[in-house]
């Protein structure tokens, strides 16, 4: 009997010991990157003239949570990123009426822009002092991606001139894979609470439609071991 309530304390340790292991970060703040305003002519089809009004929108608001496997002096993270930002874009066009030949229309749209981030991280831990910690770290990314309305997106999406823009059926996602780095700064503030600022690199493959496809992102935040 000694032996198994033994053997159960010593399993019971060992569980909260490696319980203790187990974290999850909670961080908000922006991606860093620009996408230009544009206003250009084009033509549709059949040589039919259409014109783009798009605003610039740059450094969406992001966030991430992470979920942590840490140990003294490196940890395993699963993190997962988002940014969302909106702009305008005006759309005129000639569309031909029984009686006005070059009736000119006018379509406004306030376009979501969003993307997100899988991604697998080895880190490495730096101790700097008791309570303040430098890591360093990245791994492989997987990314999901809006594109951003341009003349070459219309073109590609209406199937003719007498089409209207559907965004909701119309903007497709972009998946594709890449790779992060990133570095940071955790203050321990009393166990088992830290405080975290980092900085990550991303980067993915060209994509068609102008979309980010390297840029960086800050955030701050919080994490809690358990």
């Amino acid at each position: 009997m000694k032996k198994i309530i033994l053997t159960i304390f010593i399993l019971i340790s060992f569980i909260e010991i490696n319980a203790q292991n187990f974290g999850i970060q909670i961080l908000a703040g922006s991606d860093i990157y620009k996408i230009n305003s544009m206003e250009k002519g084009f033509n549709l089809f059949d040589l039919t003239k259409a014109n783009i009004k798009r605003e610039e929108f740059s450094n969406p608001i992001s966030a991430e949570l992470n979920l942590v496997y840490d140990k003294i002096n490196w940890n395993l993270t699963l993190s997962l990123d988002a940014a969302y930002t909106n702009y305008d874009v005006i759309y005129t066009r000639n569309v031909p009426q029984l009686f006005d030949p070059f009736y000119i229309k006018t379509s406004k749209y306030k376009i979501d822009f969003a993307r997100a981030a899988a991604s697998l991280n080895y880190i490495k831990n730096i101790s700097l002092t008791s309570r303040l910690m430098l890591f360093v770290g990245g791994g492989p990314t997987f990314f999901i991606t809006a594109p951003v309305v341009s003349d070459k997106f219309i073109i590609n999406t209406l199937k003719d001139k007498f089409s209207e823009l559907d965004l909701s059926d119309d903007i497709k996602l972009r998946y594709s894979f890449g790779a992060i780095v990133q570095s940071g700064i955790k203050f321990k503030v009393f166990n088992p609470i830290d405080l975290l600022v980092t900085a990550k690199y991303f980067v993915t493959s060209k994509g068609e439609y102008e979309e980010p496809y390297s840029f960086a992102a800050i955030h701050a935040g919080f994490g809690i071991t358990f």
